[in-house]
């Protein structure tokens, strides 16, 4: 059995983008399981498992090659975009697809992101973007994919959704939330003469005071709402009360 703390790390992280409508039915995440060779993966969401409602019990283990050995429910489509990062790059611990409706927009119309603050722009300064039309859902169509999001700190696939990954499924939610919030700030200030944007250094120096700090850890905990129930069953209490 999975030890408890990776569970719920993984759905709360989940439930928080939820709460914040960056995830979407065909999101998902992902994370290595440590001392071991086994992934720990969101199911793809469907009625039965939304973003919003995840807890840990509903997750899925995988094993290296994607064969599911614990849990009940469907891959997510592009789950083997999540396997090749791990075999691409040791450092990459978690993964994040998801999307974020500013970030996803400025990719639609190629638009680039420009650094306005120390604090989101470390997102910003490595983002790729990769065009094109259809999912990556098998091995040979993820391999591209898969080495840009091992290498940057984020990548678009414009009209899909944004991908993450990091040394935990938080860094993970940090850079999706930080490229929301710069992409939210972008969209204020476009199209001014004189956008007043922050060096990389700067950027970099700020970060290097947070360093071994997990703050982030409590401020996404405080987030979270907590398993939400299905929509369908708060519906059929109110018709059953108002009956």
């Amino acid at each position: 059995m999975v030890g408890h703390s990776v569970r719920e790390d993984l759905a709360r992280v989940c439930r928080v983008l939820a709460h914040h409508e960056m995830i979407d039915l065909w999101g998902h995440l992902s994370l290595r399981i440590p001392r071991s060779e086994l992934v720990l993966v969101t199911p793809r969401f469907s009625r039965r498992v939304l973003p919003r409602g995840i807890a840990a019990a509903d997750l899925l283990v995988c094993d290296s090659s994607g064969a599911v050995v614990e849990g009940k429910g469907e891959l997510p489509g592009q789950f083997q975009v999540d396997l090749a990062v791990y075999r691409e790059n040791a450092k990459r611990q978690a993964c994040a697809f998801a999307a974020p409706r500013f970030a996803m927009a400025a990719a639609i119309a190629g638009y680039p992101l420009k650094a306005l603050t120390h604090m989101e722009s470390a997102t910003g300064y490595d983002l790729e973007s990769l065009p094109g039309e259809a999912l990556a859902d098998s091995e040979r169509s993820g391999s591209r994919l898969a080495e840009a999001v091992a290498r940057a700190t984020a990548v678009h696939q414009p009209g899909i959704g944004a991908w993450a990954a990091g040394s935990d499924i938080f860094d993970c939610l940090a850079t999706l939330y930080h490229l929301e919030y710069l992409a939210q700030a972008n969209a204020v200030a476009a199209g001014e003469a004189e956008m007043r944007t922050i060096a990389r250094e700067d950027s970099e120096k700020l970060w290097r005071q947070f360093a071994g700090h997990h703050h982030y850890h409590e401020f996404f905990a405080s987030l979270d709402p907590g398993p939400l129930p299905h929509p369908y069953e708060r519906f059929r209490a109110g018709r059953a009360r108002s009956g």
